[in-house]
């Protein structure tokens, strides 16, 4: 019993860290980042929350799944450098998260993904066939399970981890709590089943999500794939770390498997 309270008080703890969105202080245009307010409704009707963030003639739009703290807010800076090396980005909070409502559980997120790519899909000036998944931190998990259930271009992880039984060993080595969970979330589990292009990102000096499982899920995924490693960068830093160079190295891997930008 005090092994399931335990798992309960982990997943409670350390896995969902939402923030609501900070109305009335938060201005998108301070970054010169122009959006459209998009709210859509997940298959079982919680309401949700994303930015679309439009490129001239995009090389792809990325769906972007964001780790699990913080909101879209968190993200904006981030959106703003894809957009500058020639990607359209959909950011979207899970339920619980920025403006979504609900609360968030493994199924959830994984119905708020389906949820987001279905809205995106739809969108005249989007092509389909170049939408790639992006996911970052407990993203990752997410964006390889919407690899699963829906059809995209490609598949970018970042910083992400095997699975949430493994993370739970890591953070909890002396209290075998890993049977209790309720989330699973394993990216791992996953990896040999994903039949798109993938790039696995990973910082060398993660202190949170070690390197090696990005690299394990590098390794039990399918061709085509590469894994970029970026050098001297933490789980929080490694777009500071990356940077630029980071986002045309995204751009490139893009570009070699779903051909270059055209112009309308």
């Amino acid at each position: 019993m005090c092994r399931m309270a335990l798992a309960l008080f982990f997943e409670d703890a350390f896995i969902y860290f939402p923030t609501k969105h900070p109305e009335g202080r938060w201005d998108p245009k301070r970054l010169g980042l122009g959006v459209e307010d998009v709210h859509f409704a997940a298959s079982d009707r919680t309401e949700l929350h994303g930015w679309f963030v439009a490129a001239e003639a995009p090389v792809a739009t990325l769906l972007f799944c964001h780790g699990n703290a913080g909101n879209i807010t968190d993200r904006a800076e981030i959106a703003a450098a894809m957009r500058e090396v020639g990607f359209s980005v959909f950011l979207f909070d899970y339920r619980g998260y920025g403006k979504s409502e609900g609360k968030p559980s493994e199924e959830g997120l994984y119905l708020d993904g389906e949820a987001a790519f279905d809205w995106l899909a739809r969108q005249d000036d989007v092509d389909r066939g170049r939408i790639v998944l992006f996911g970052e931190s407990l993203g990752g998990a997410v964006a390889a399970e919407l690899a699963l259930r829906r059809k995209a271009g490609a598949l970018v992880l970042q910083s992400t981890f095997t699975s949430a039984r493994e993370m739970a060993r890591r953070v909890l080595p002396i209290f075998p709590v890993g049977p209790f969970l309720r989330h699973d979330y394993d990216t791992l589990g996953k990896a040999p089943r994903i039949r798109v292009p993938l790039l696995v990102v990973h910082g060398d000096r993660d202190s949170m999500i070690p390197f090696e499982m990005g690299r394990r899920i590098y390794e039990a995924a399918n061709d085509p794939k590469r894994f970029h490693p970026v050098e001297r960068a933490d789980h929080n830093d490694l777009y500071d770390v990356g940077g630029m160079s980071y986002m045309r190295e995204l751009r490139r891997f893009v570009e070699e498997h779903l051909g270059p930008a055209t112009e309308e």
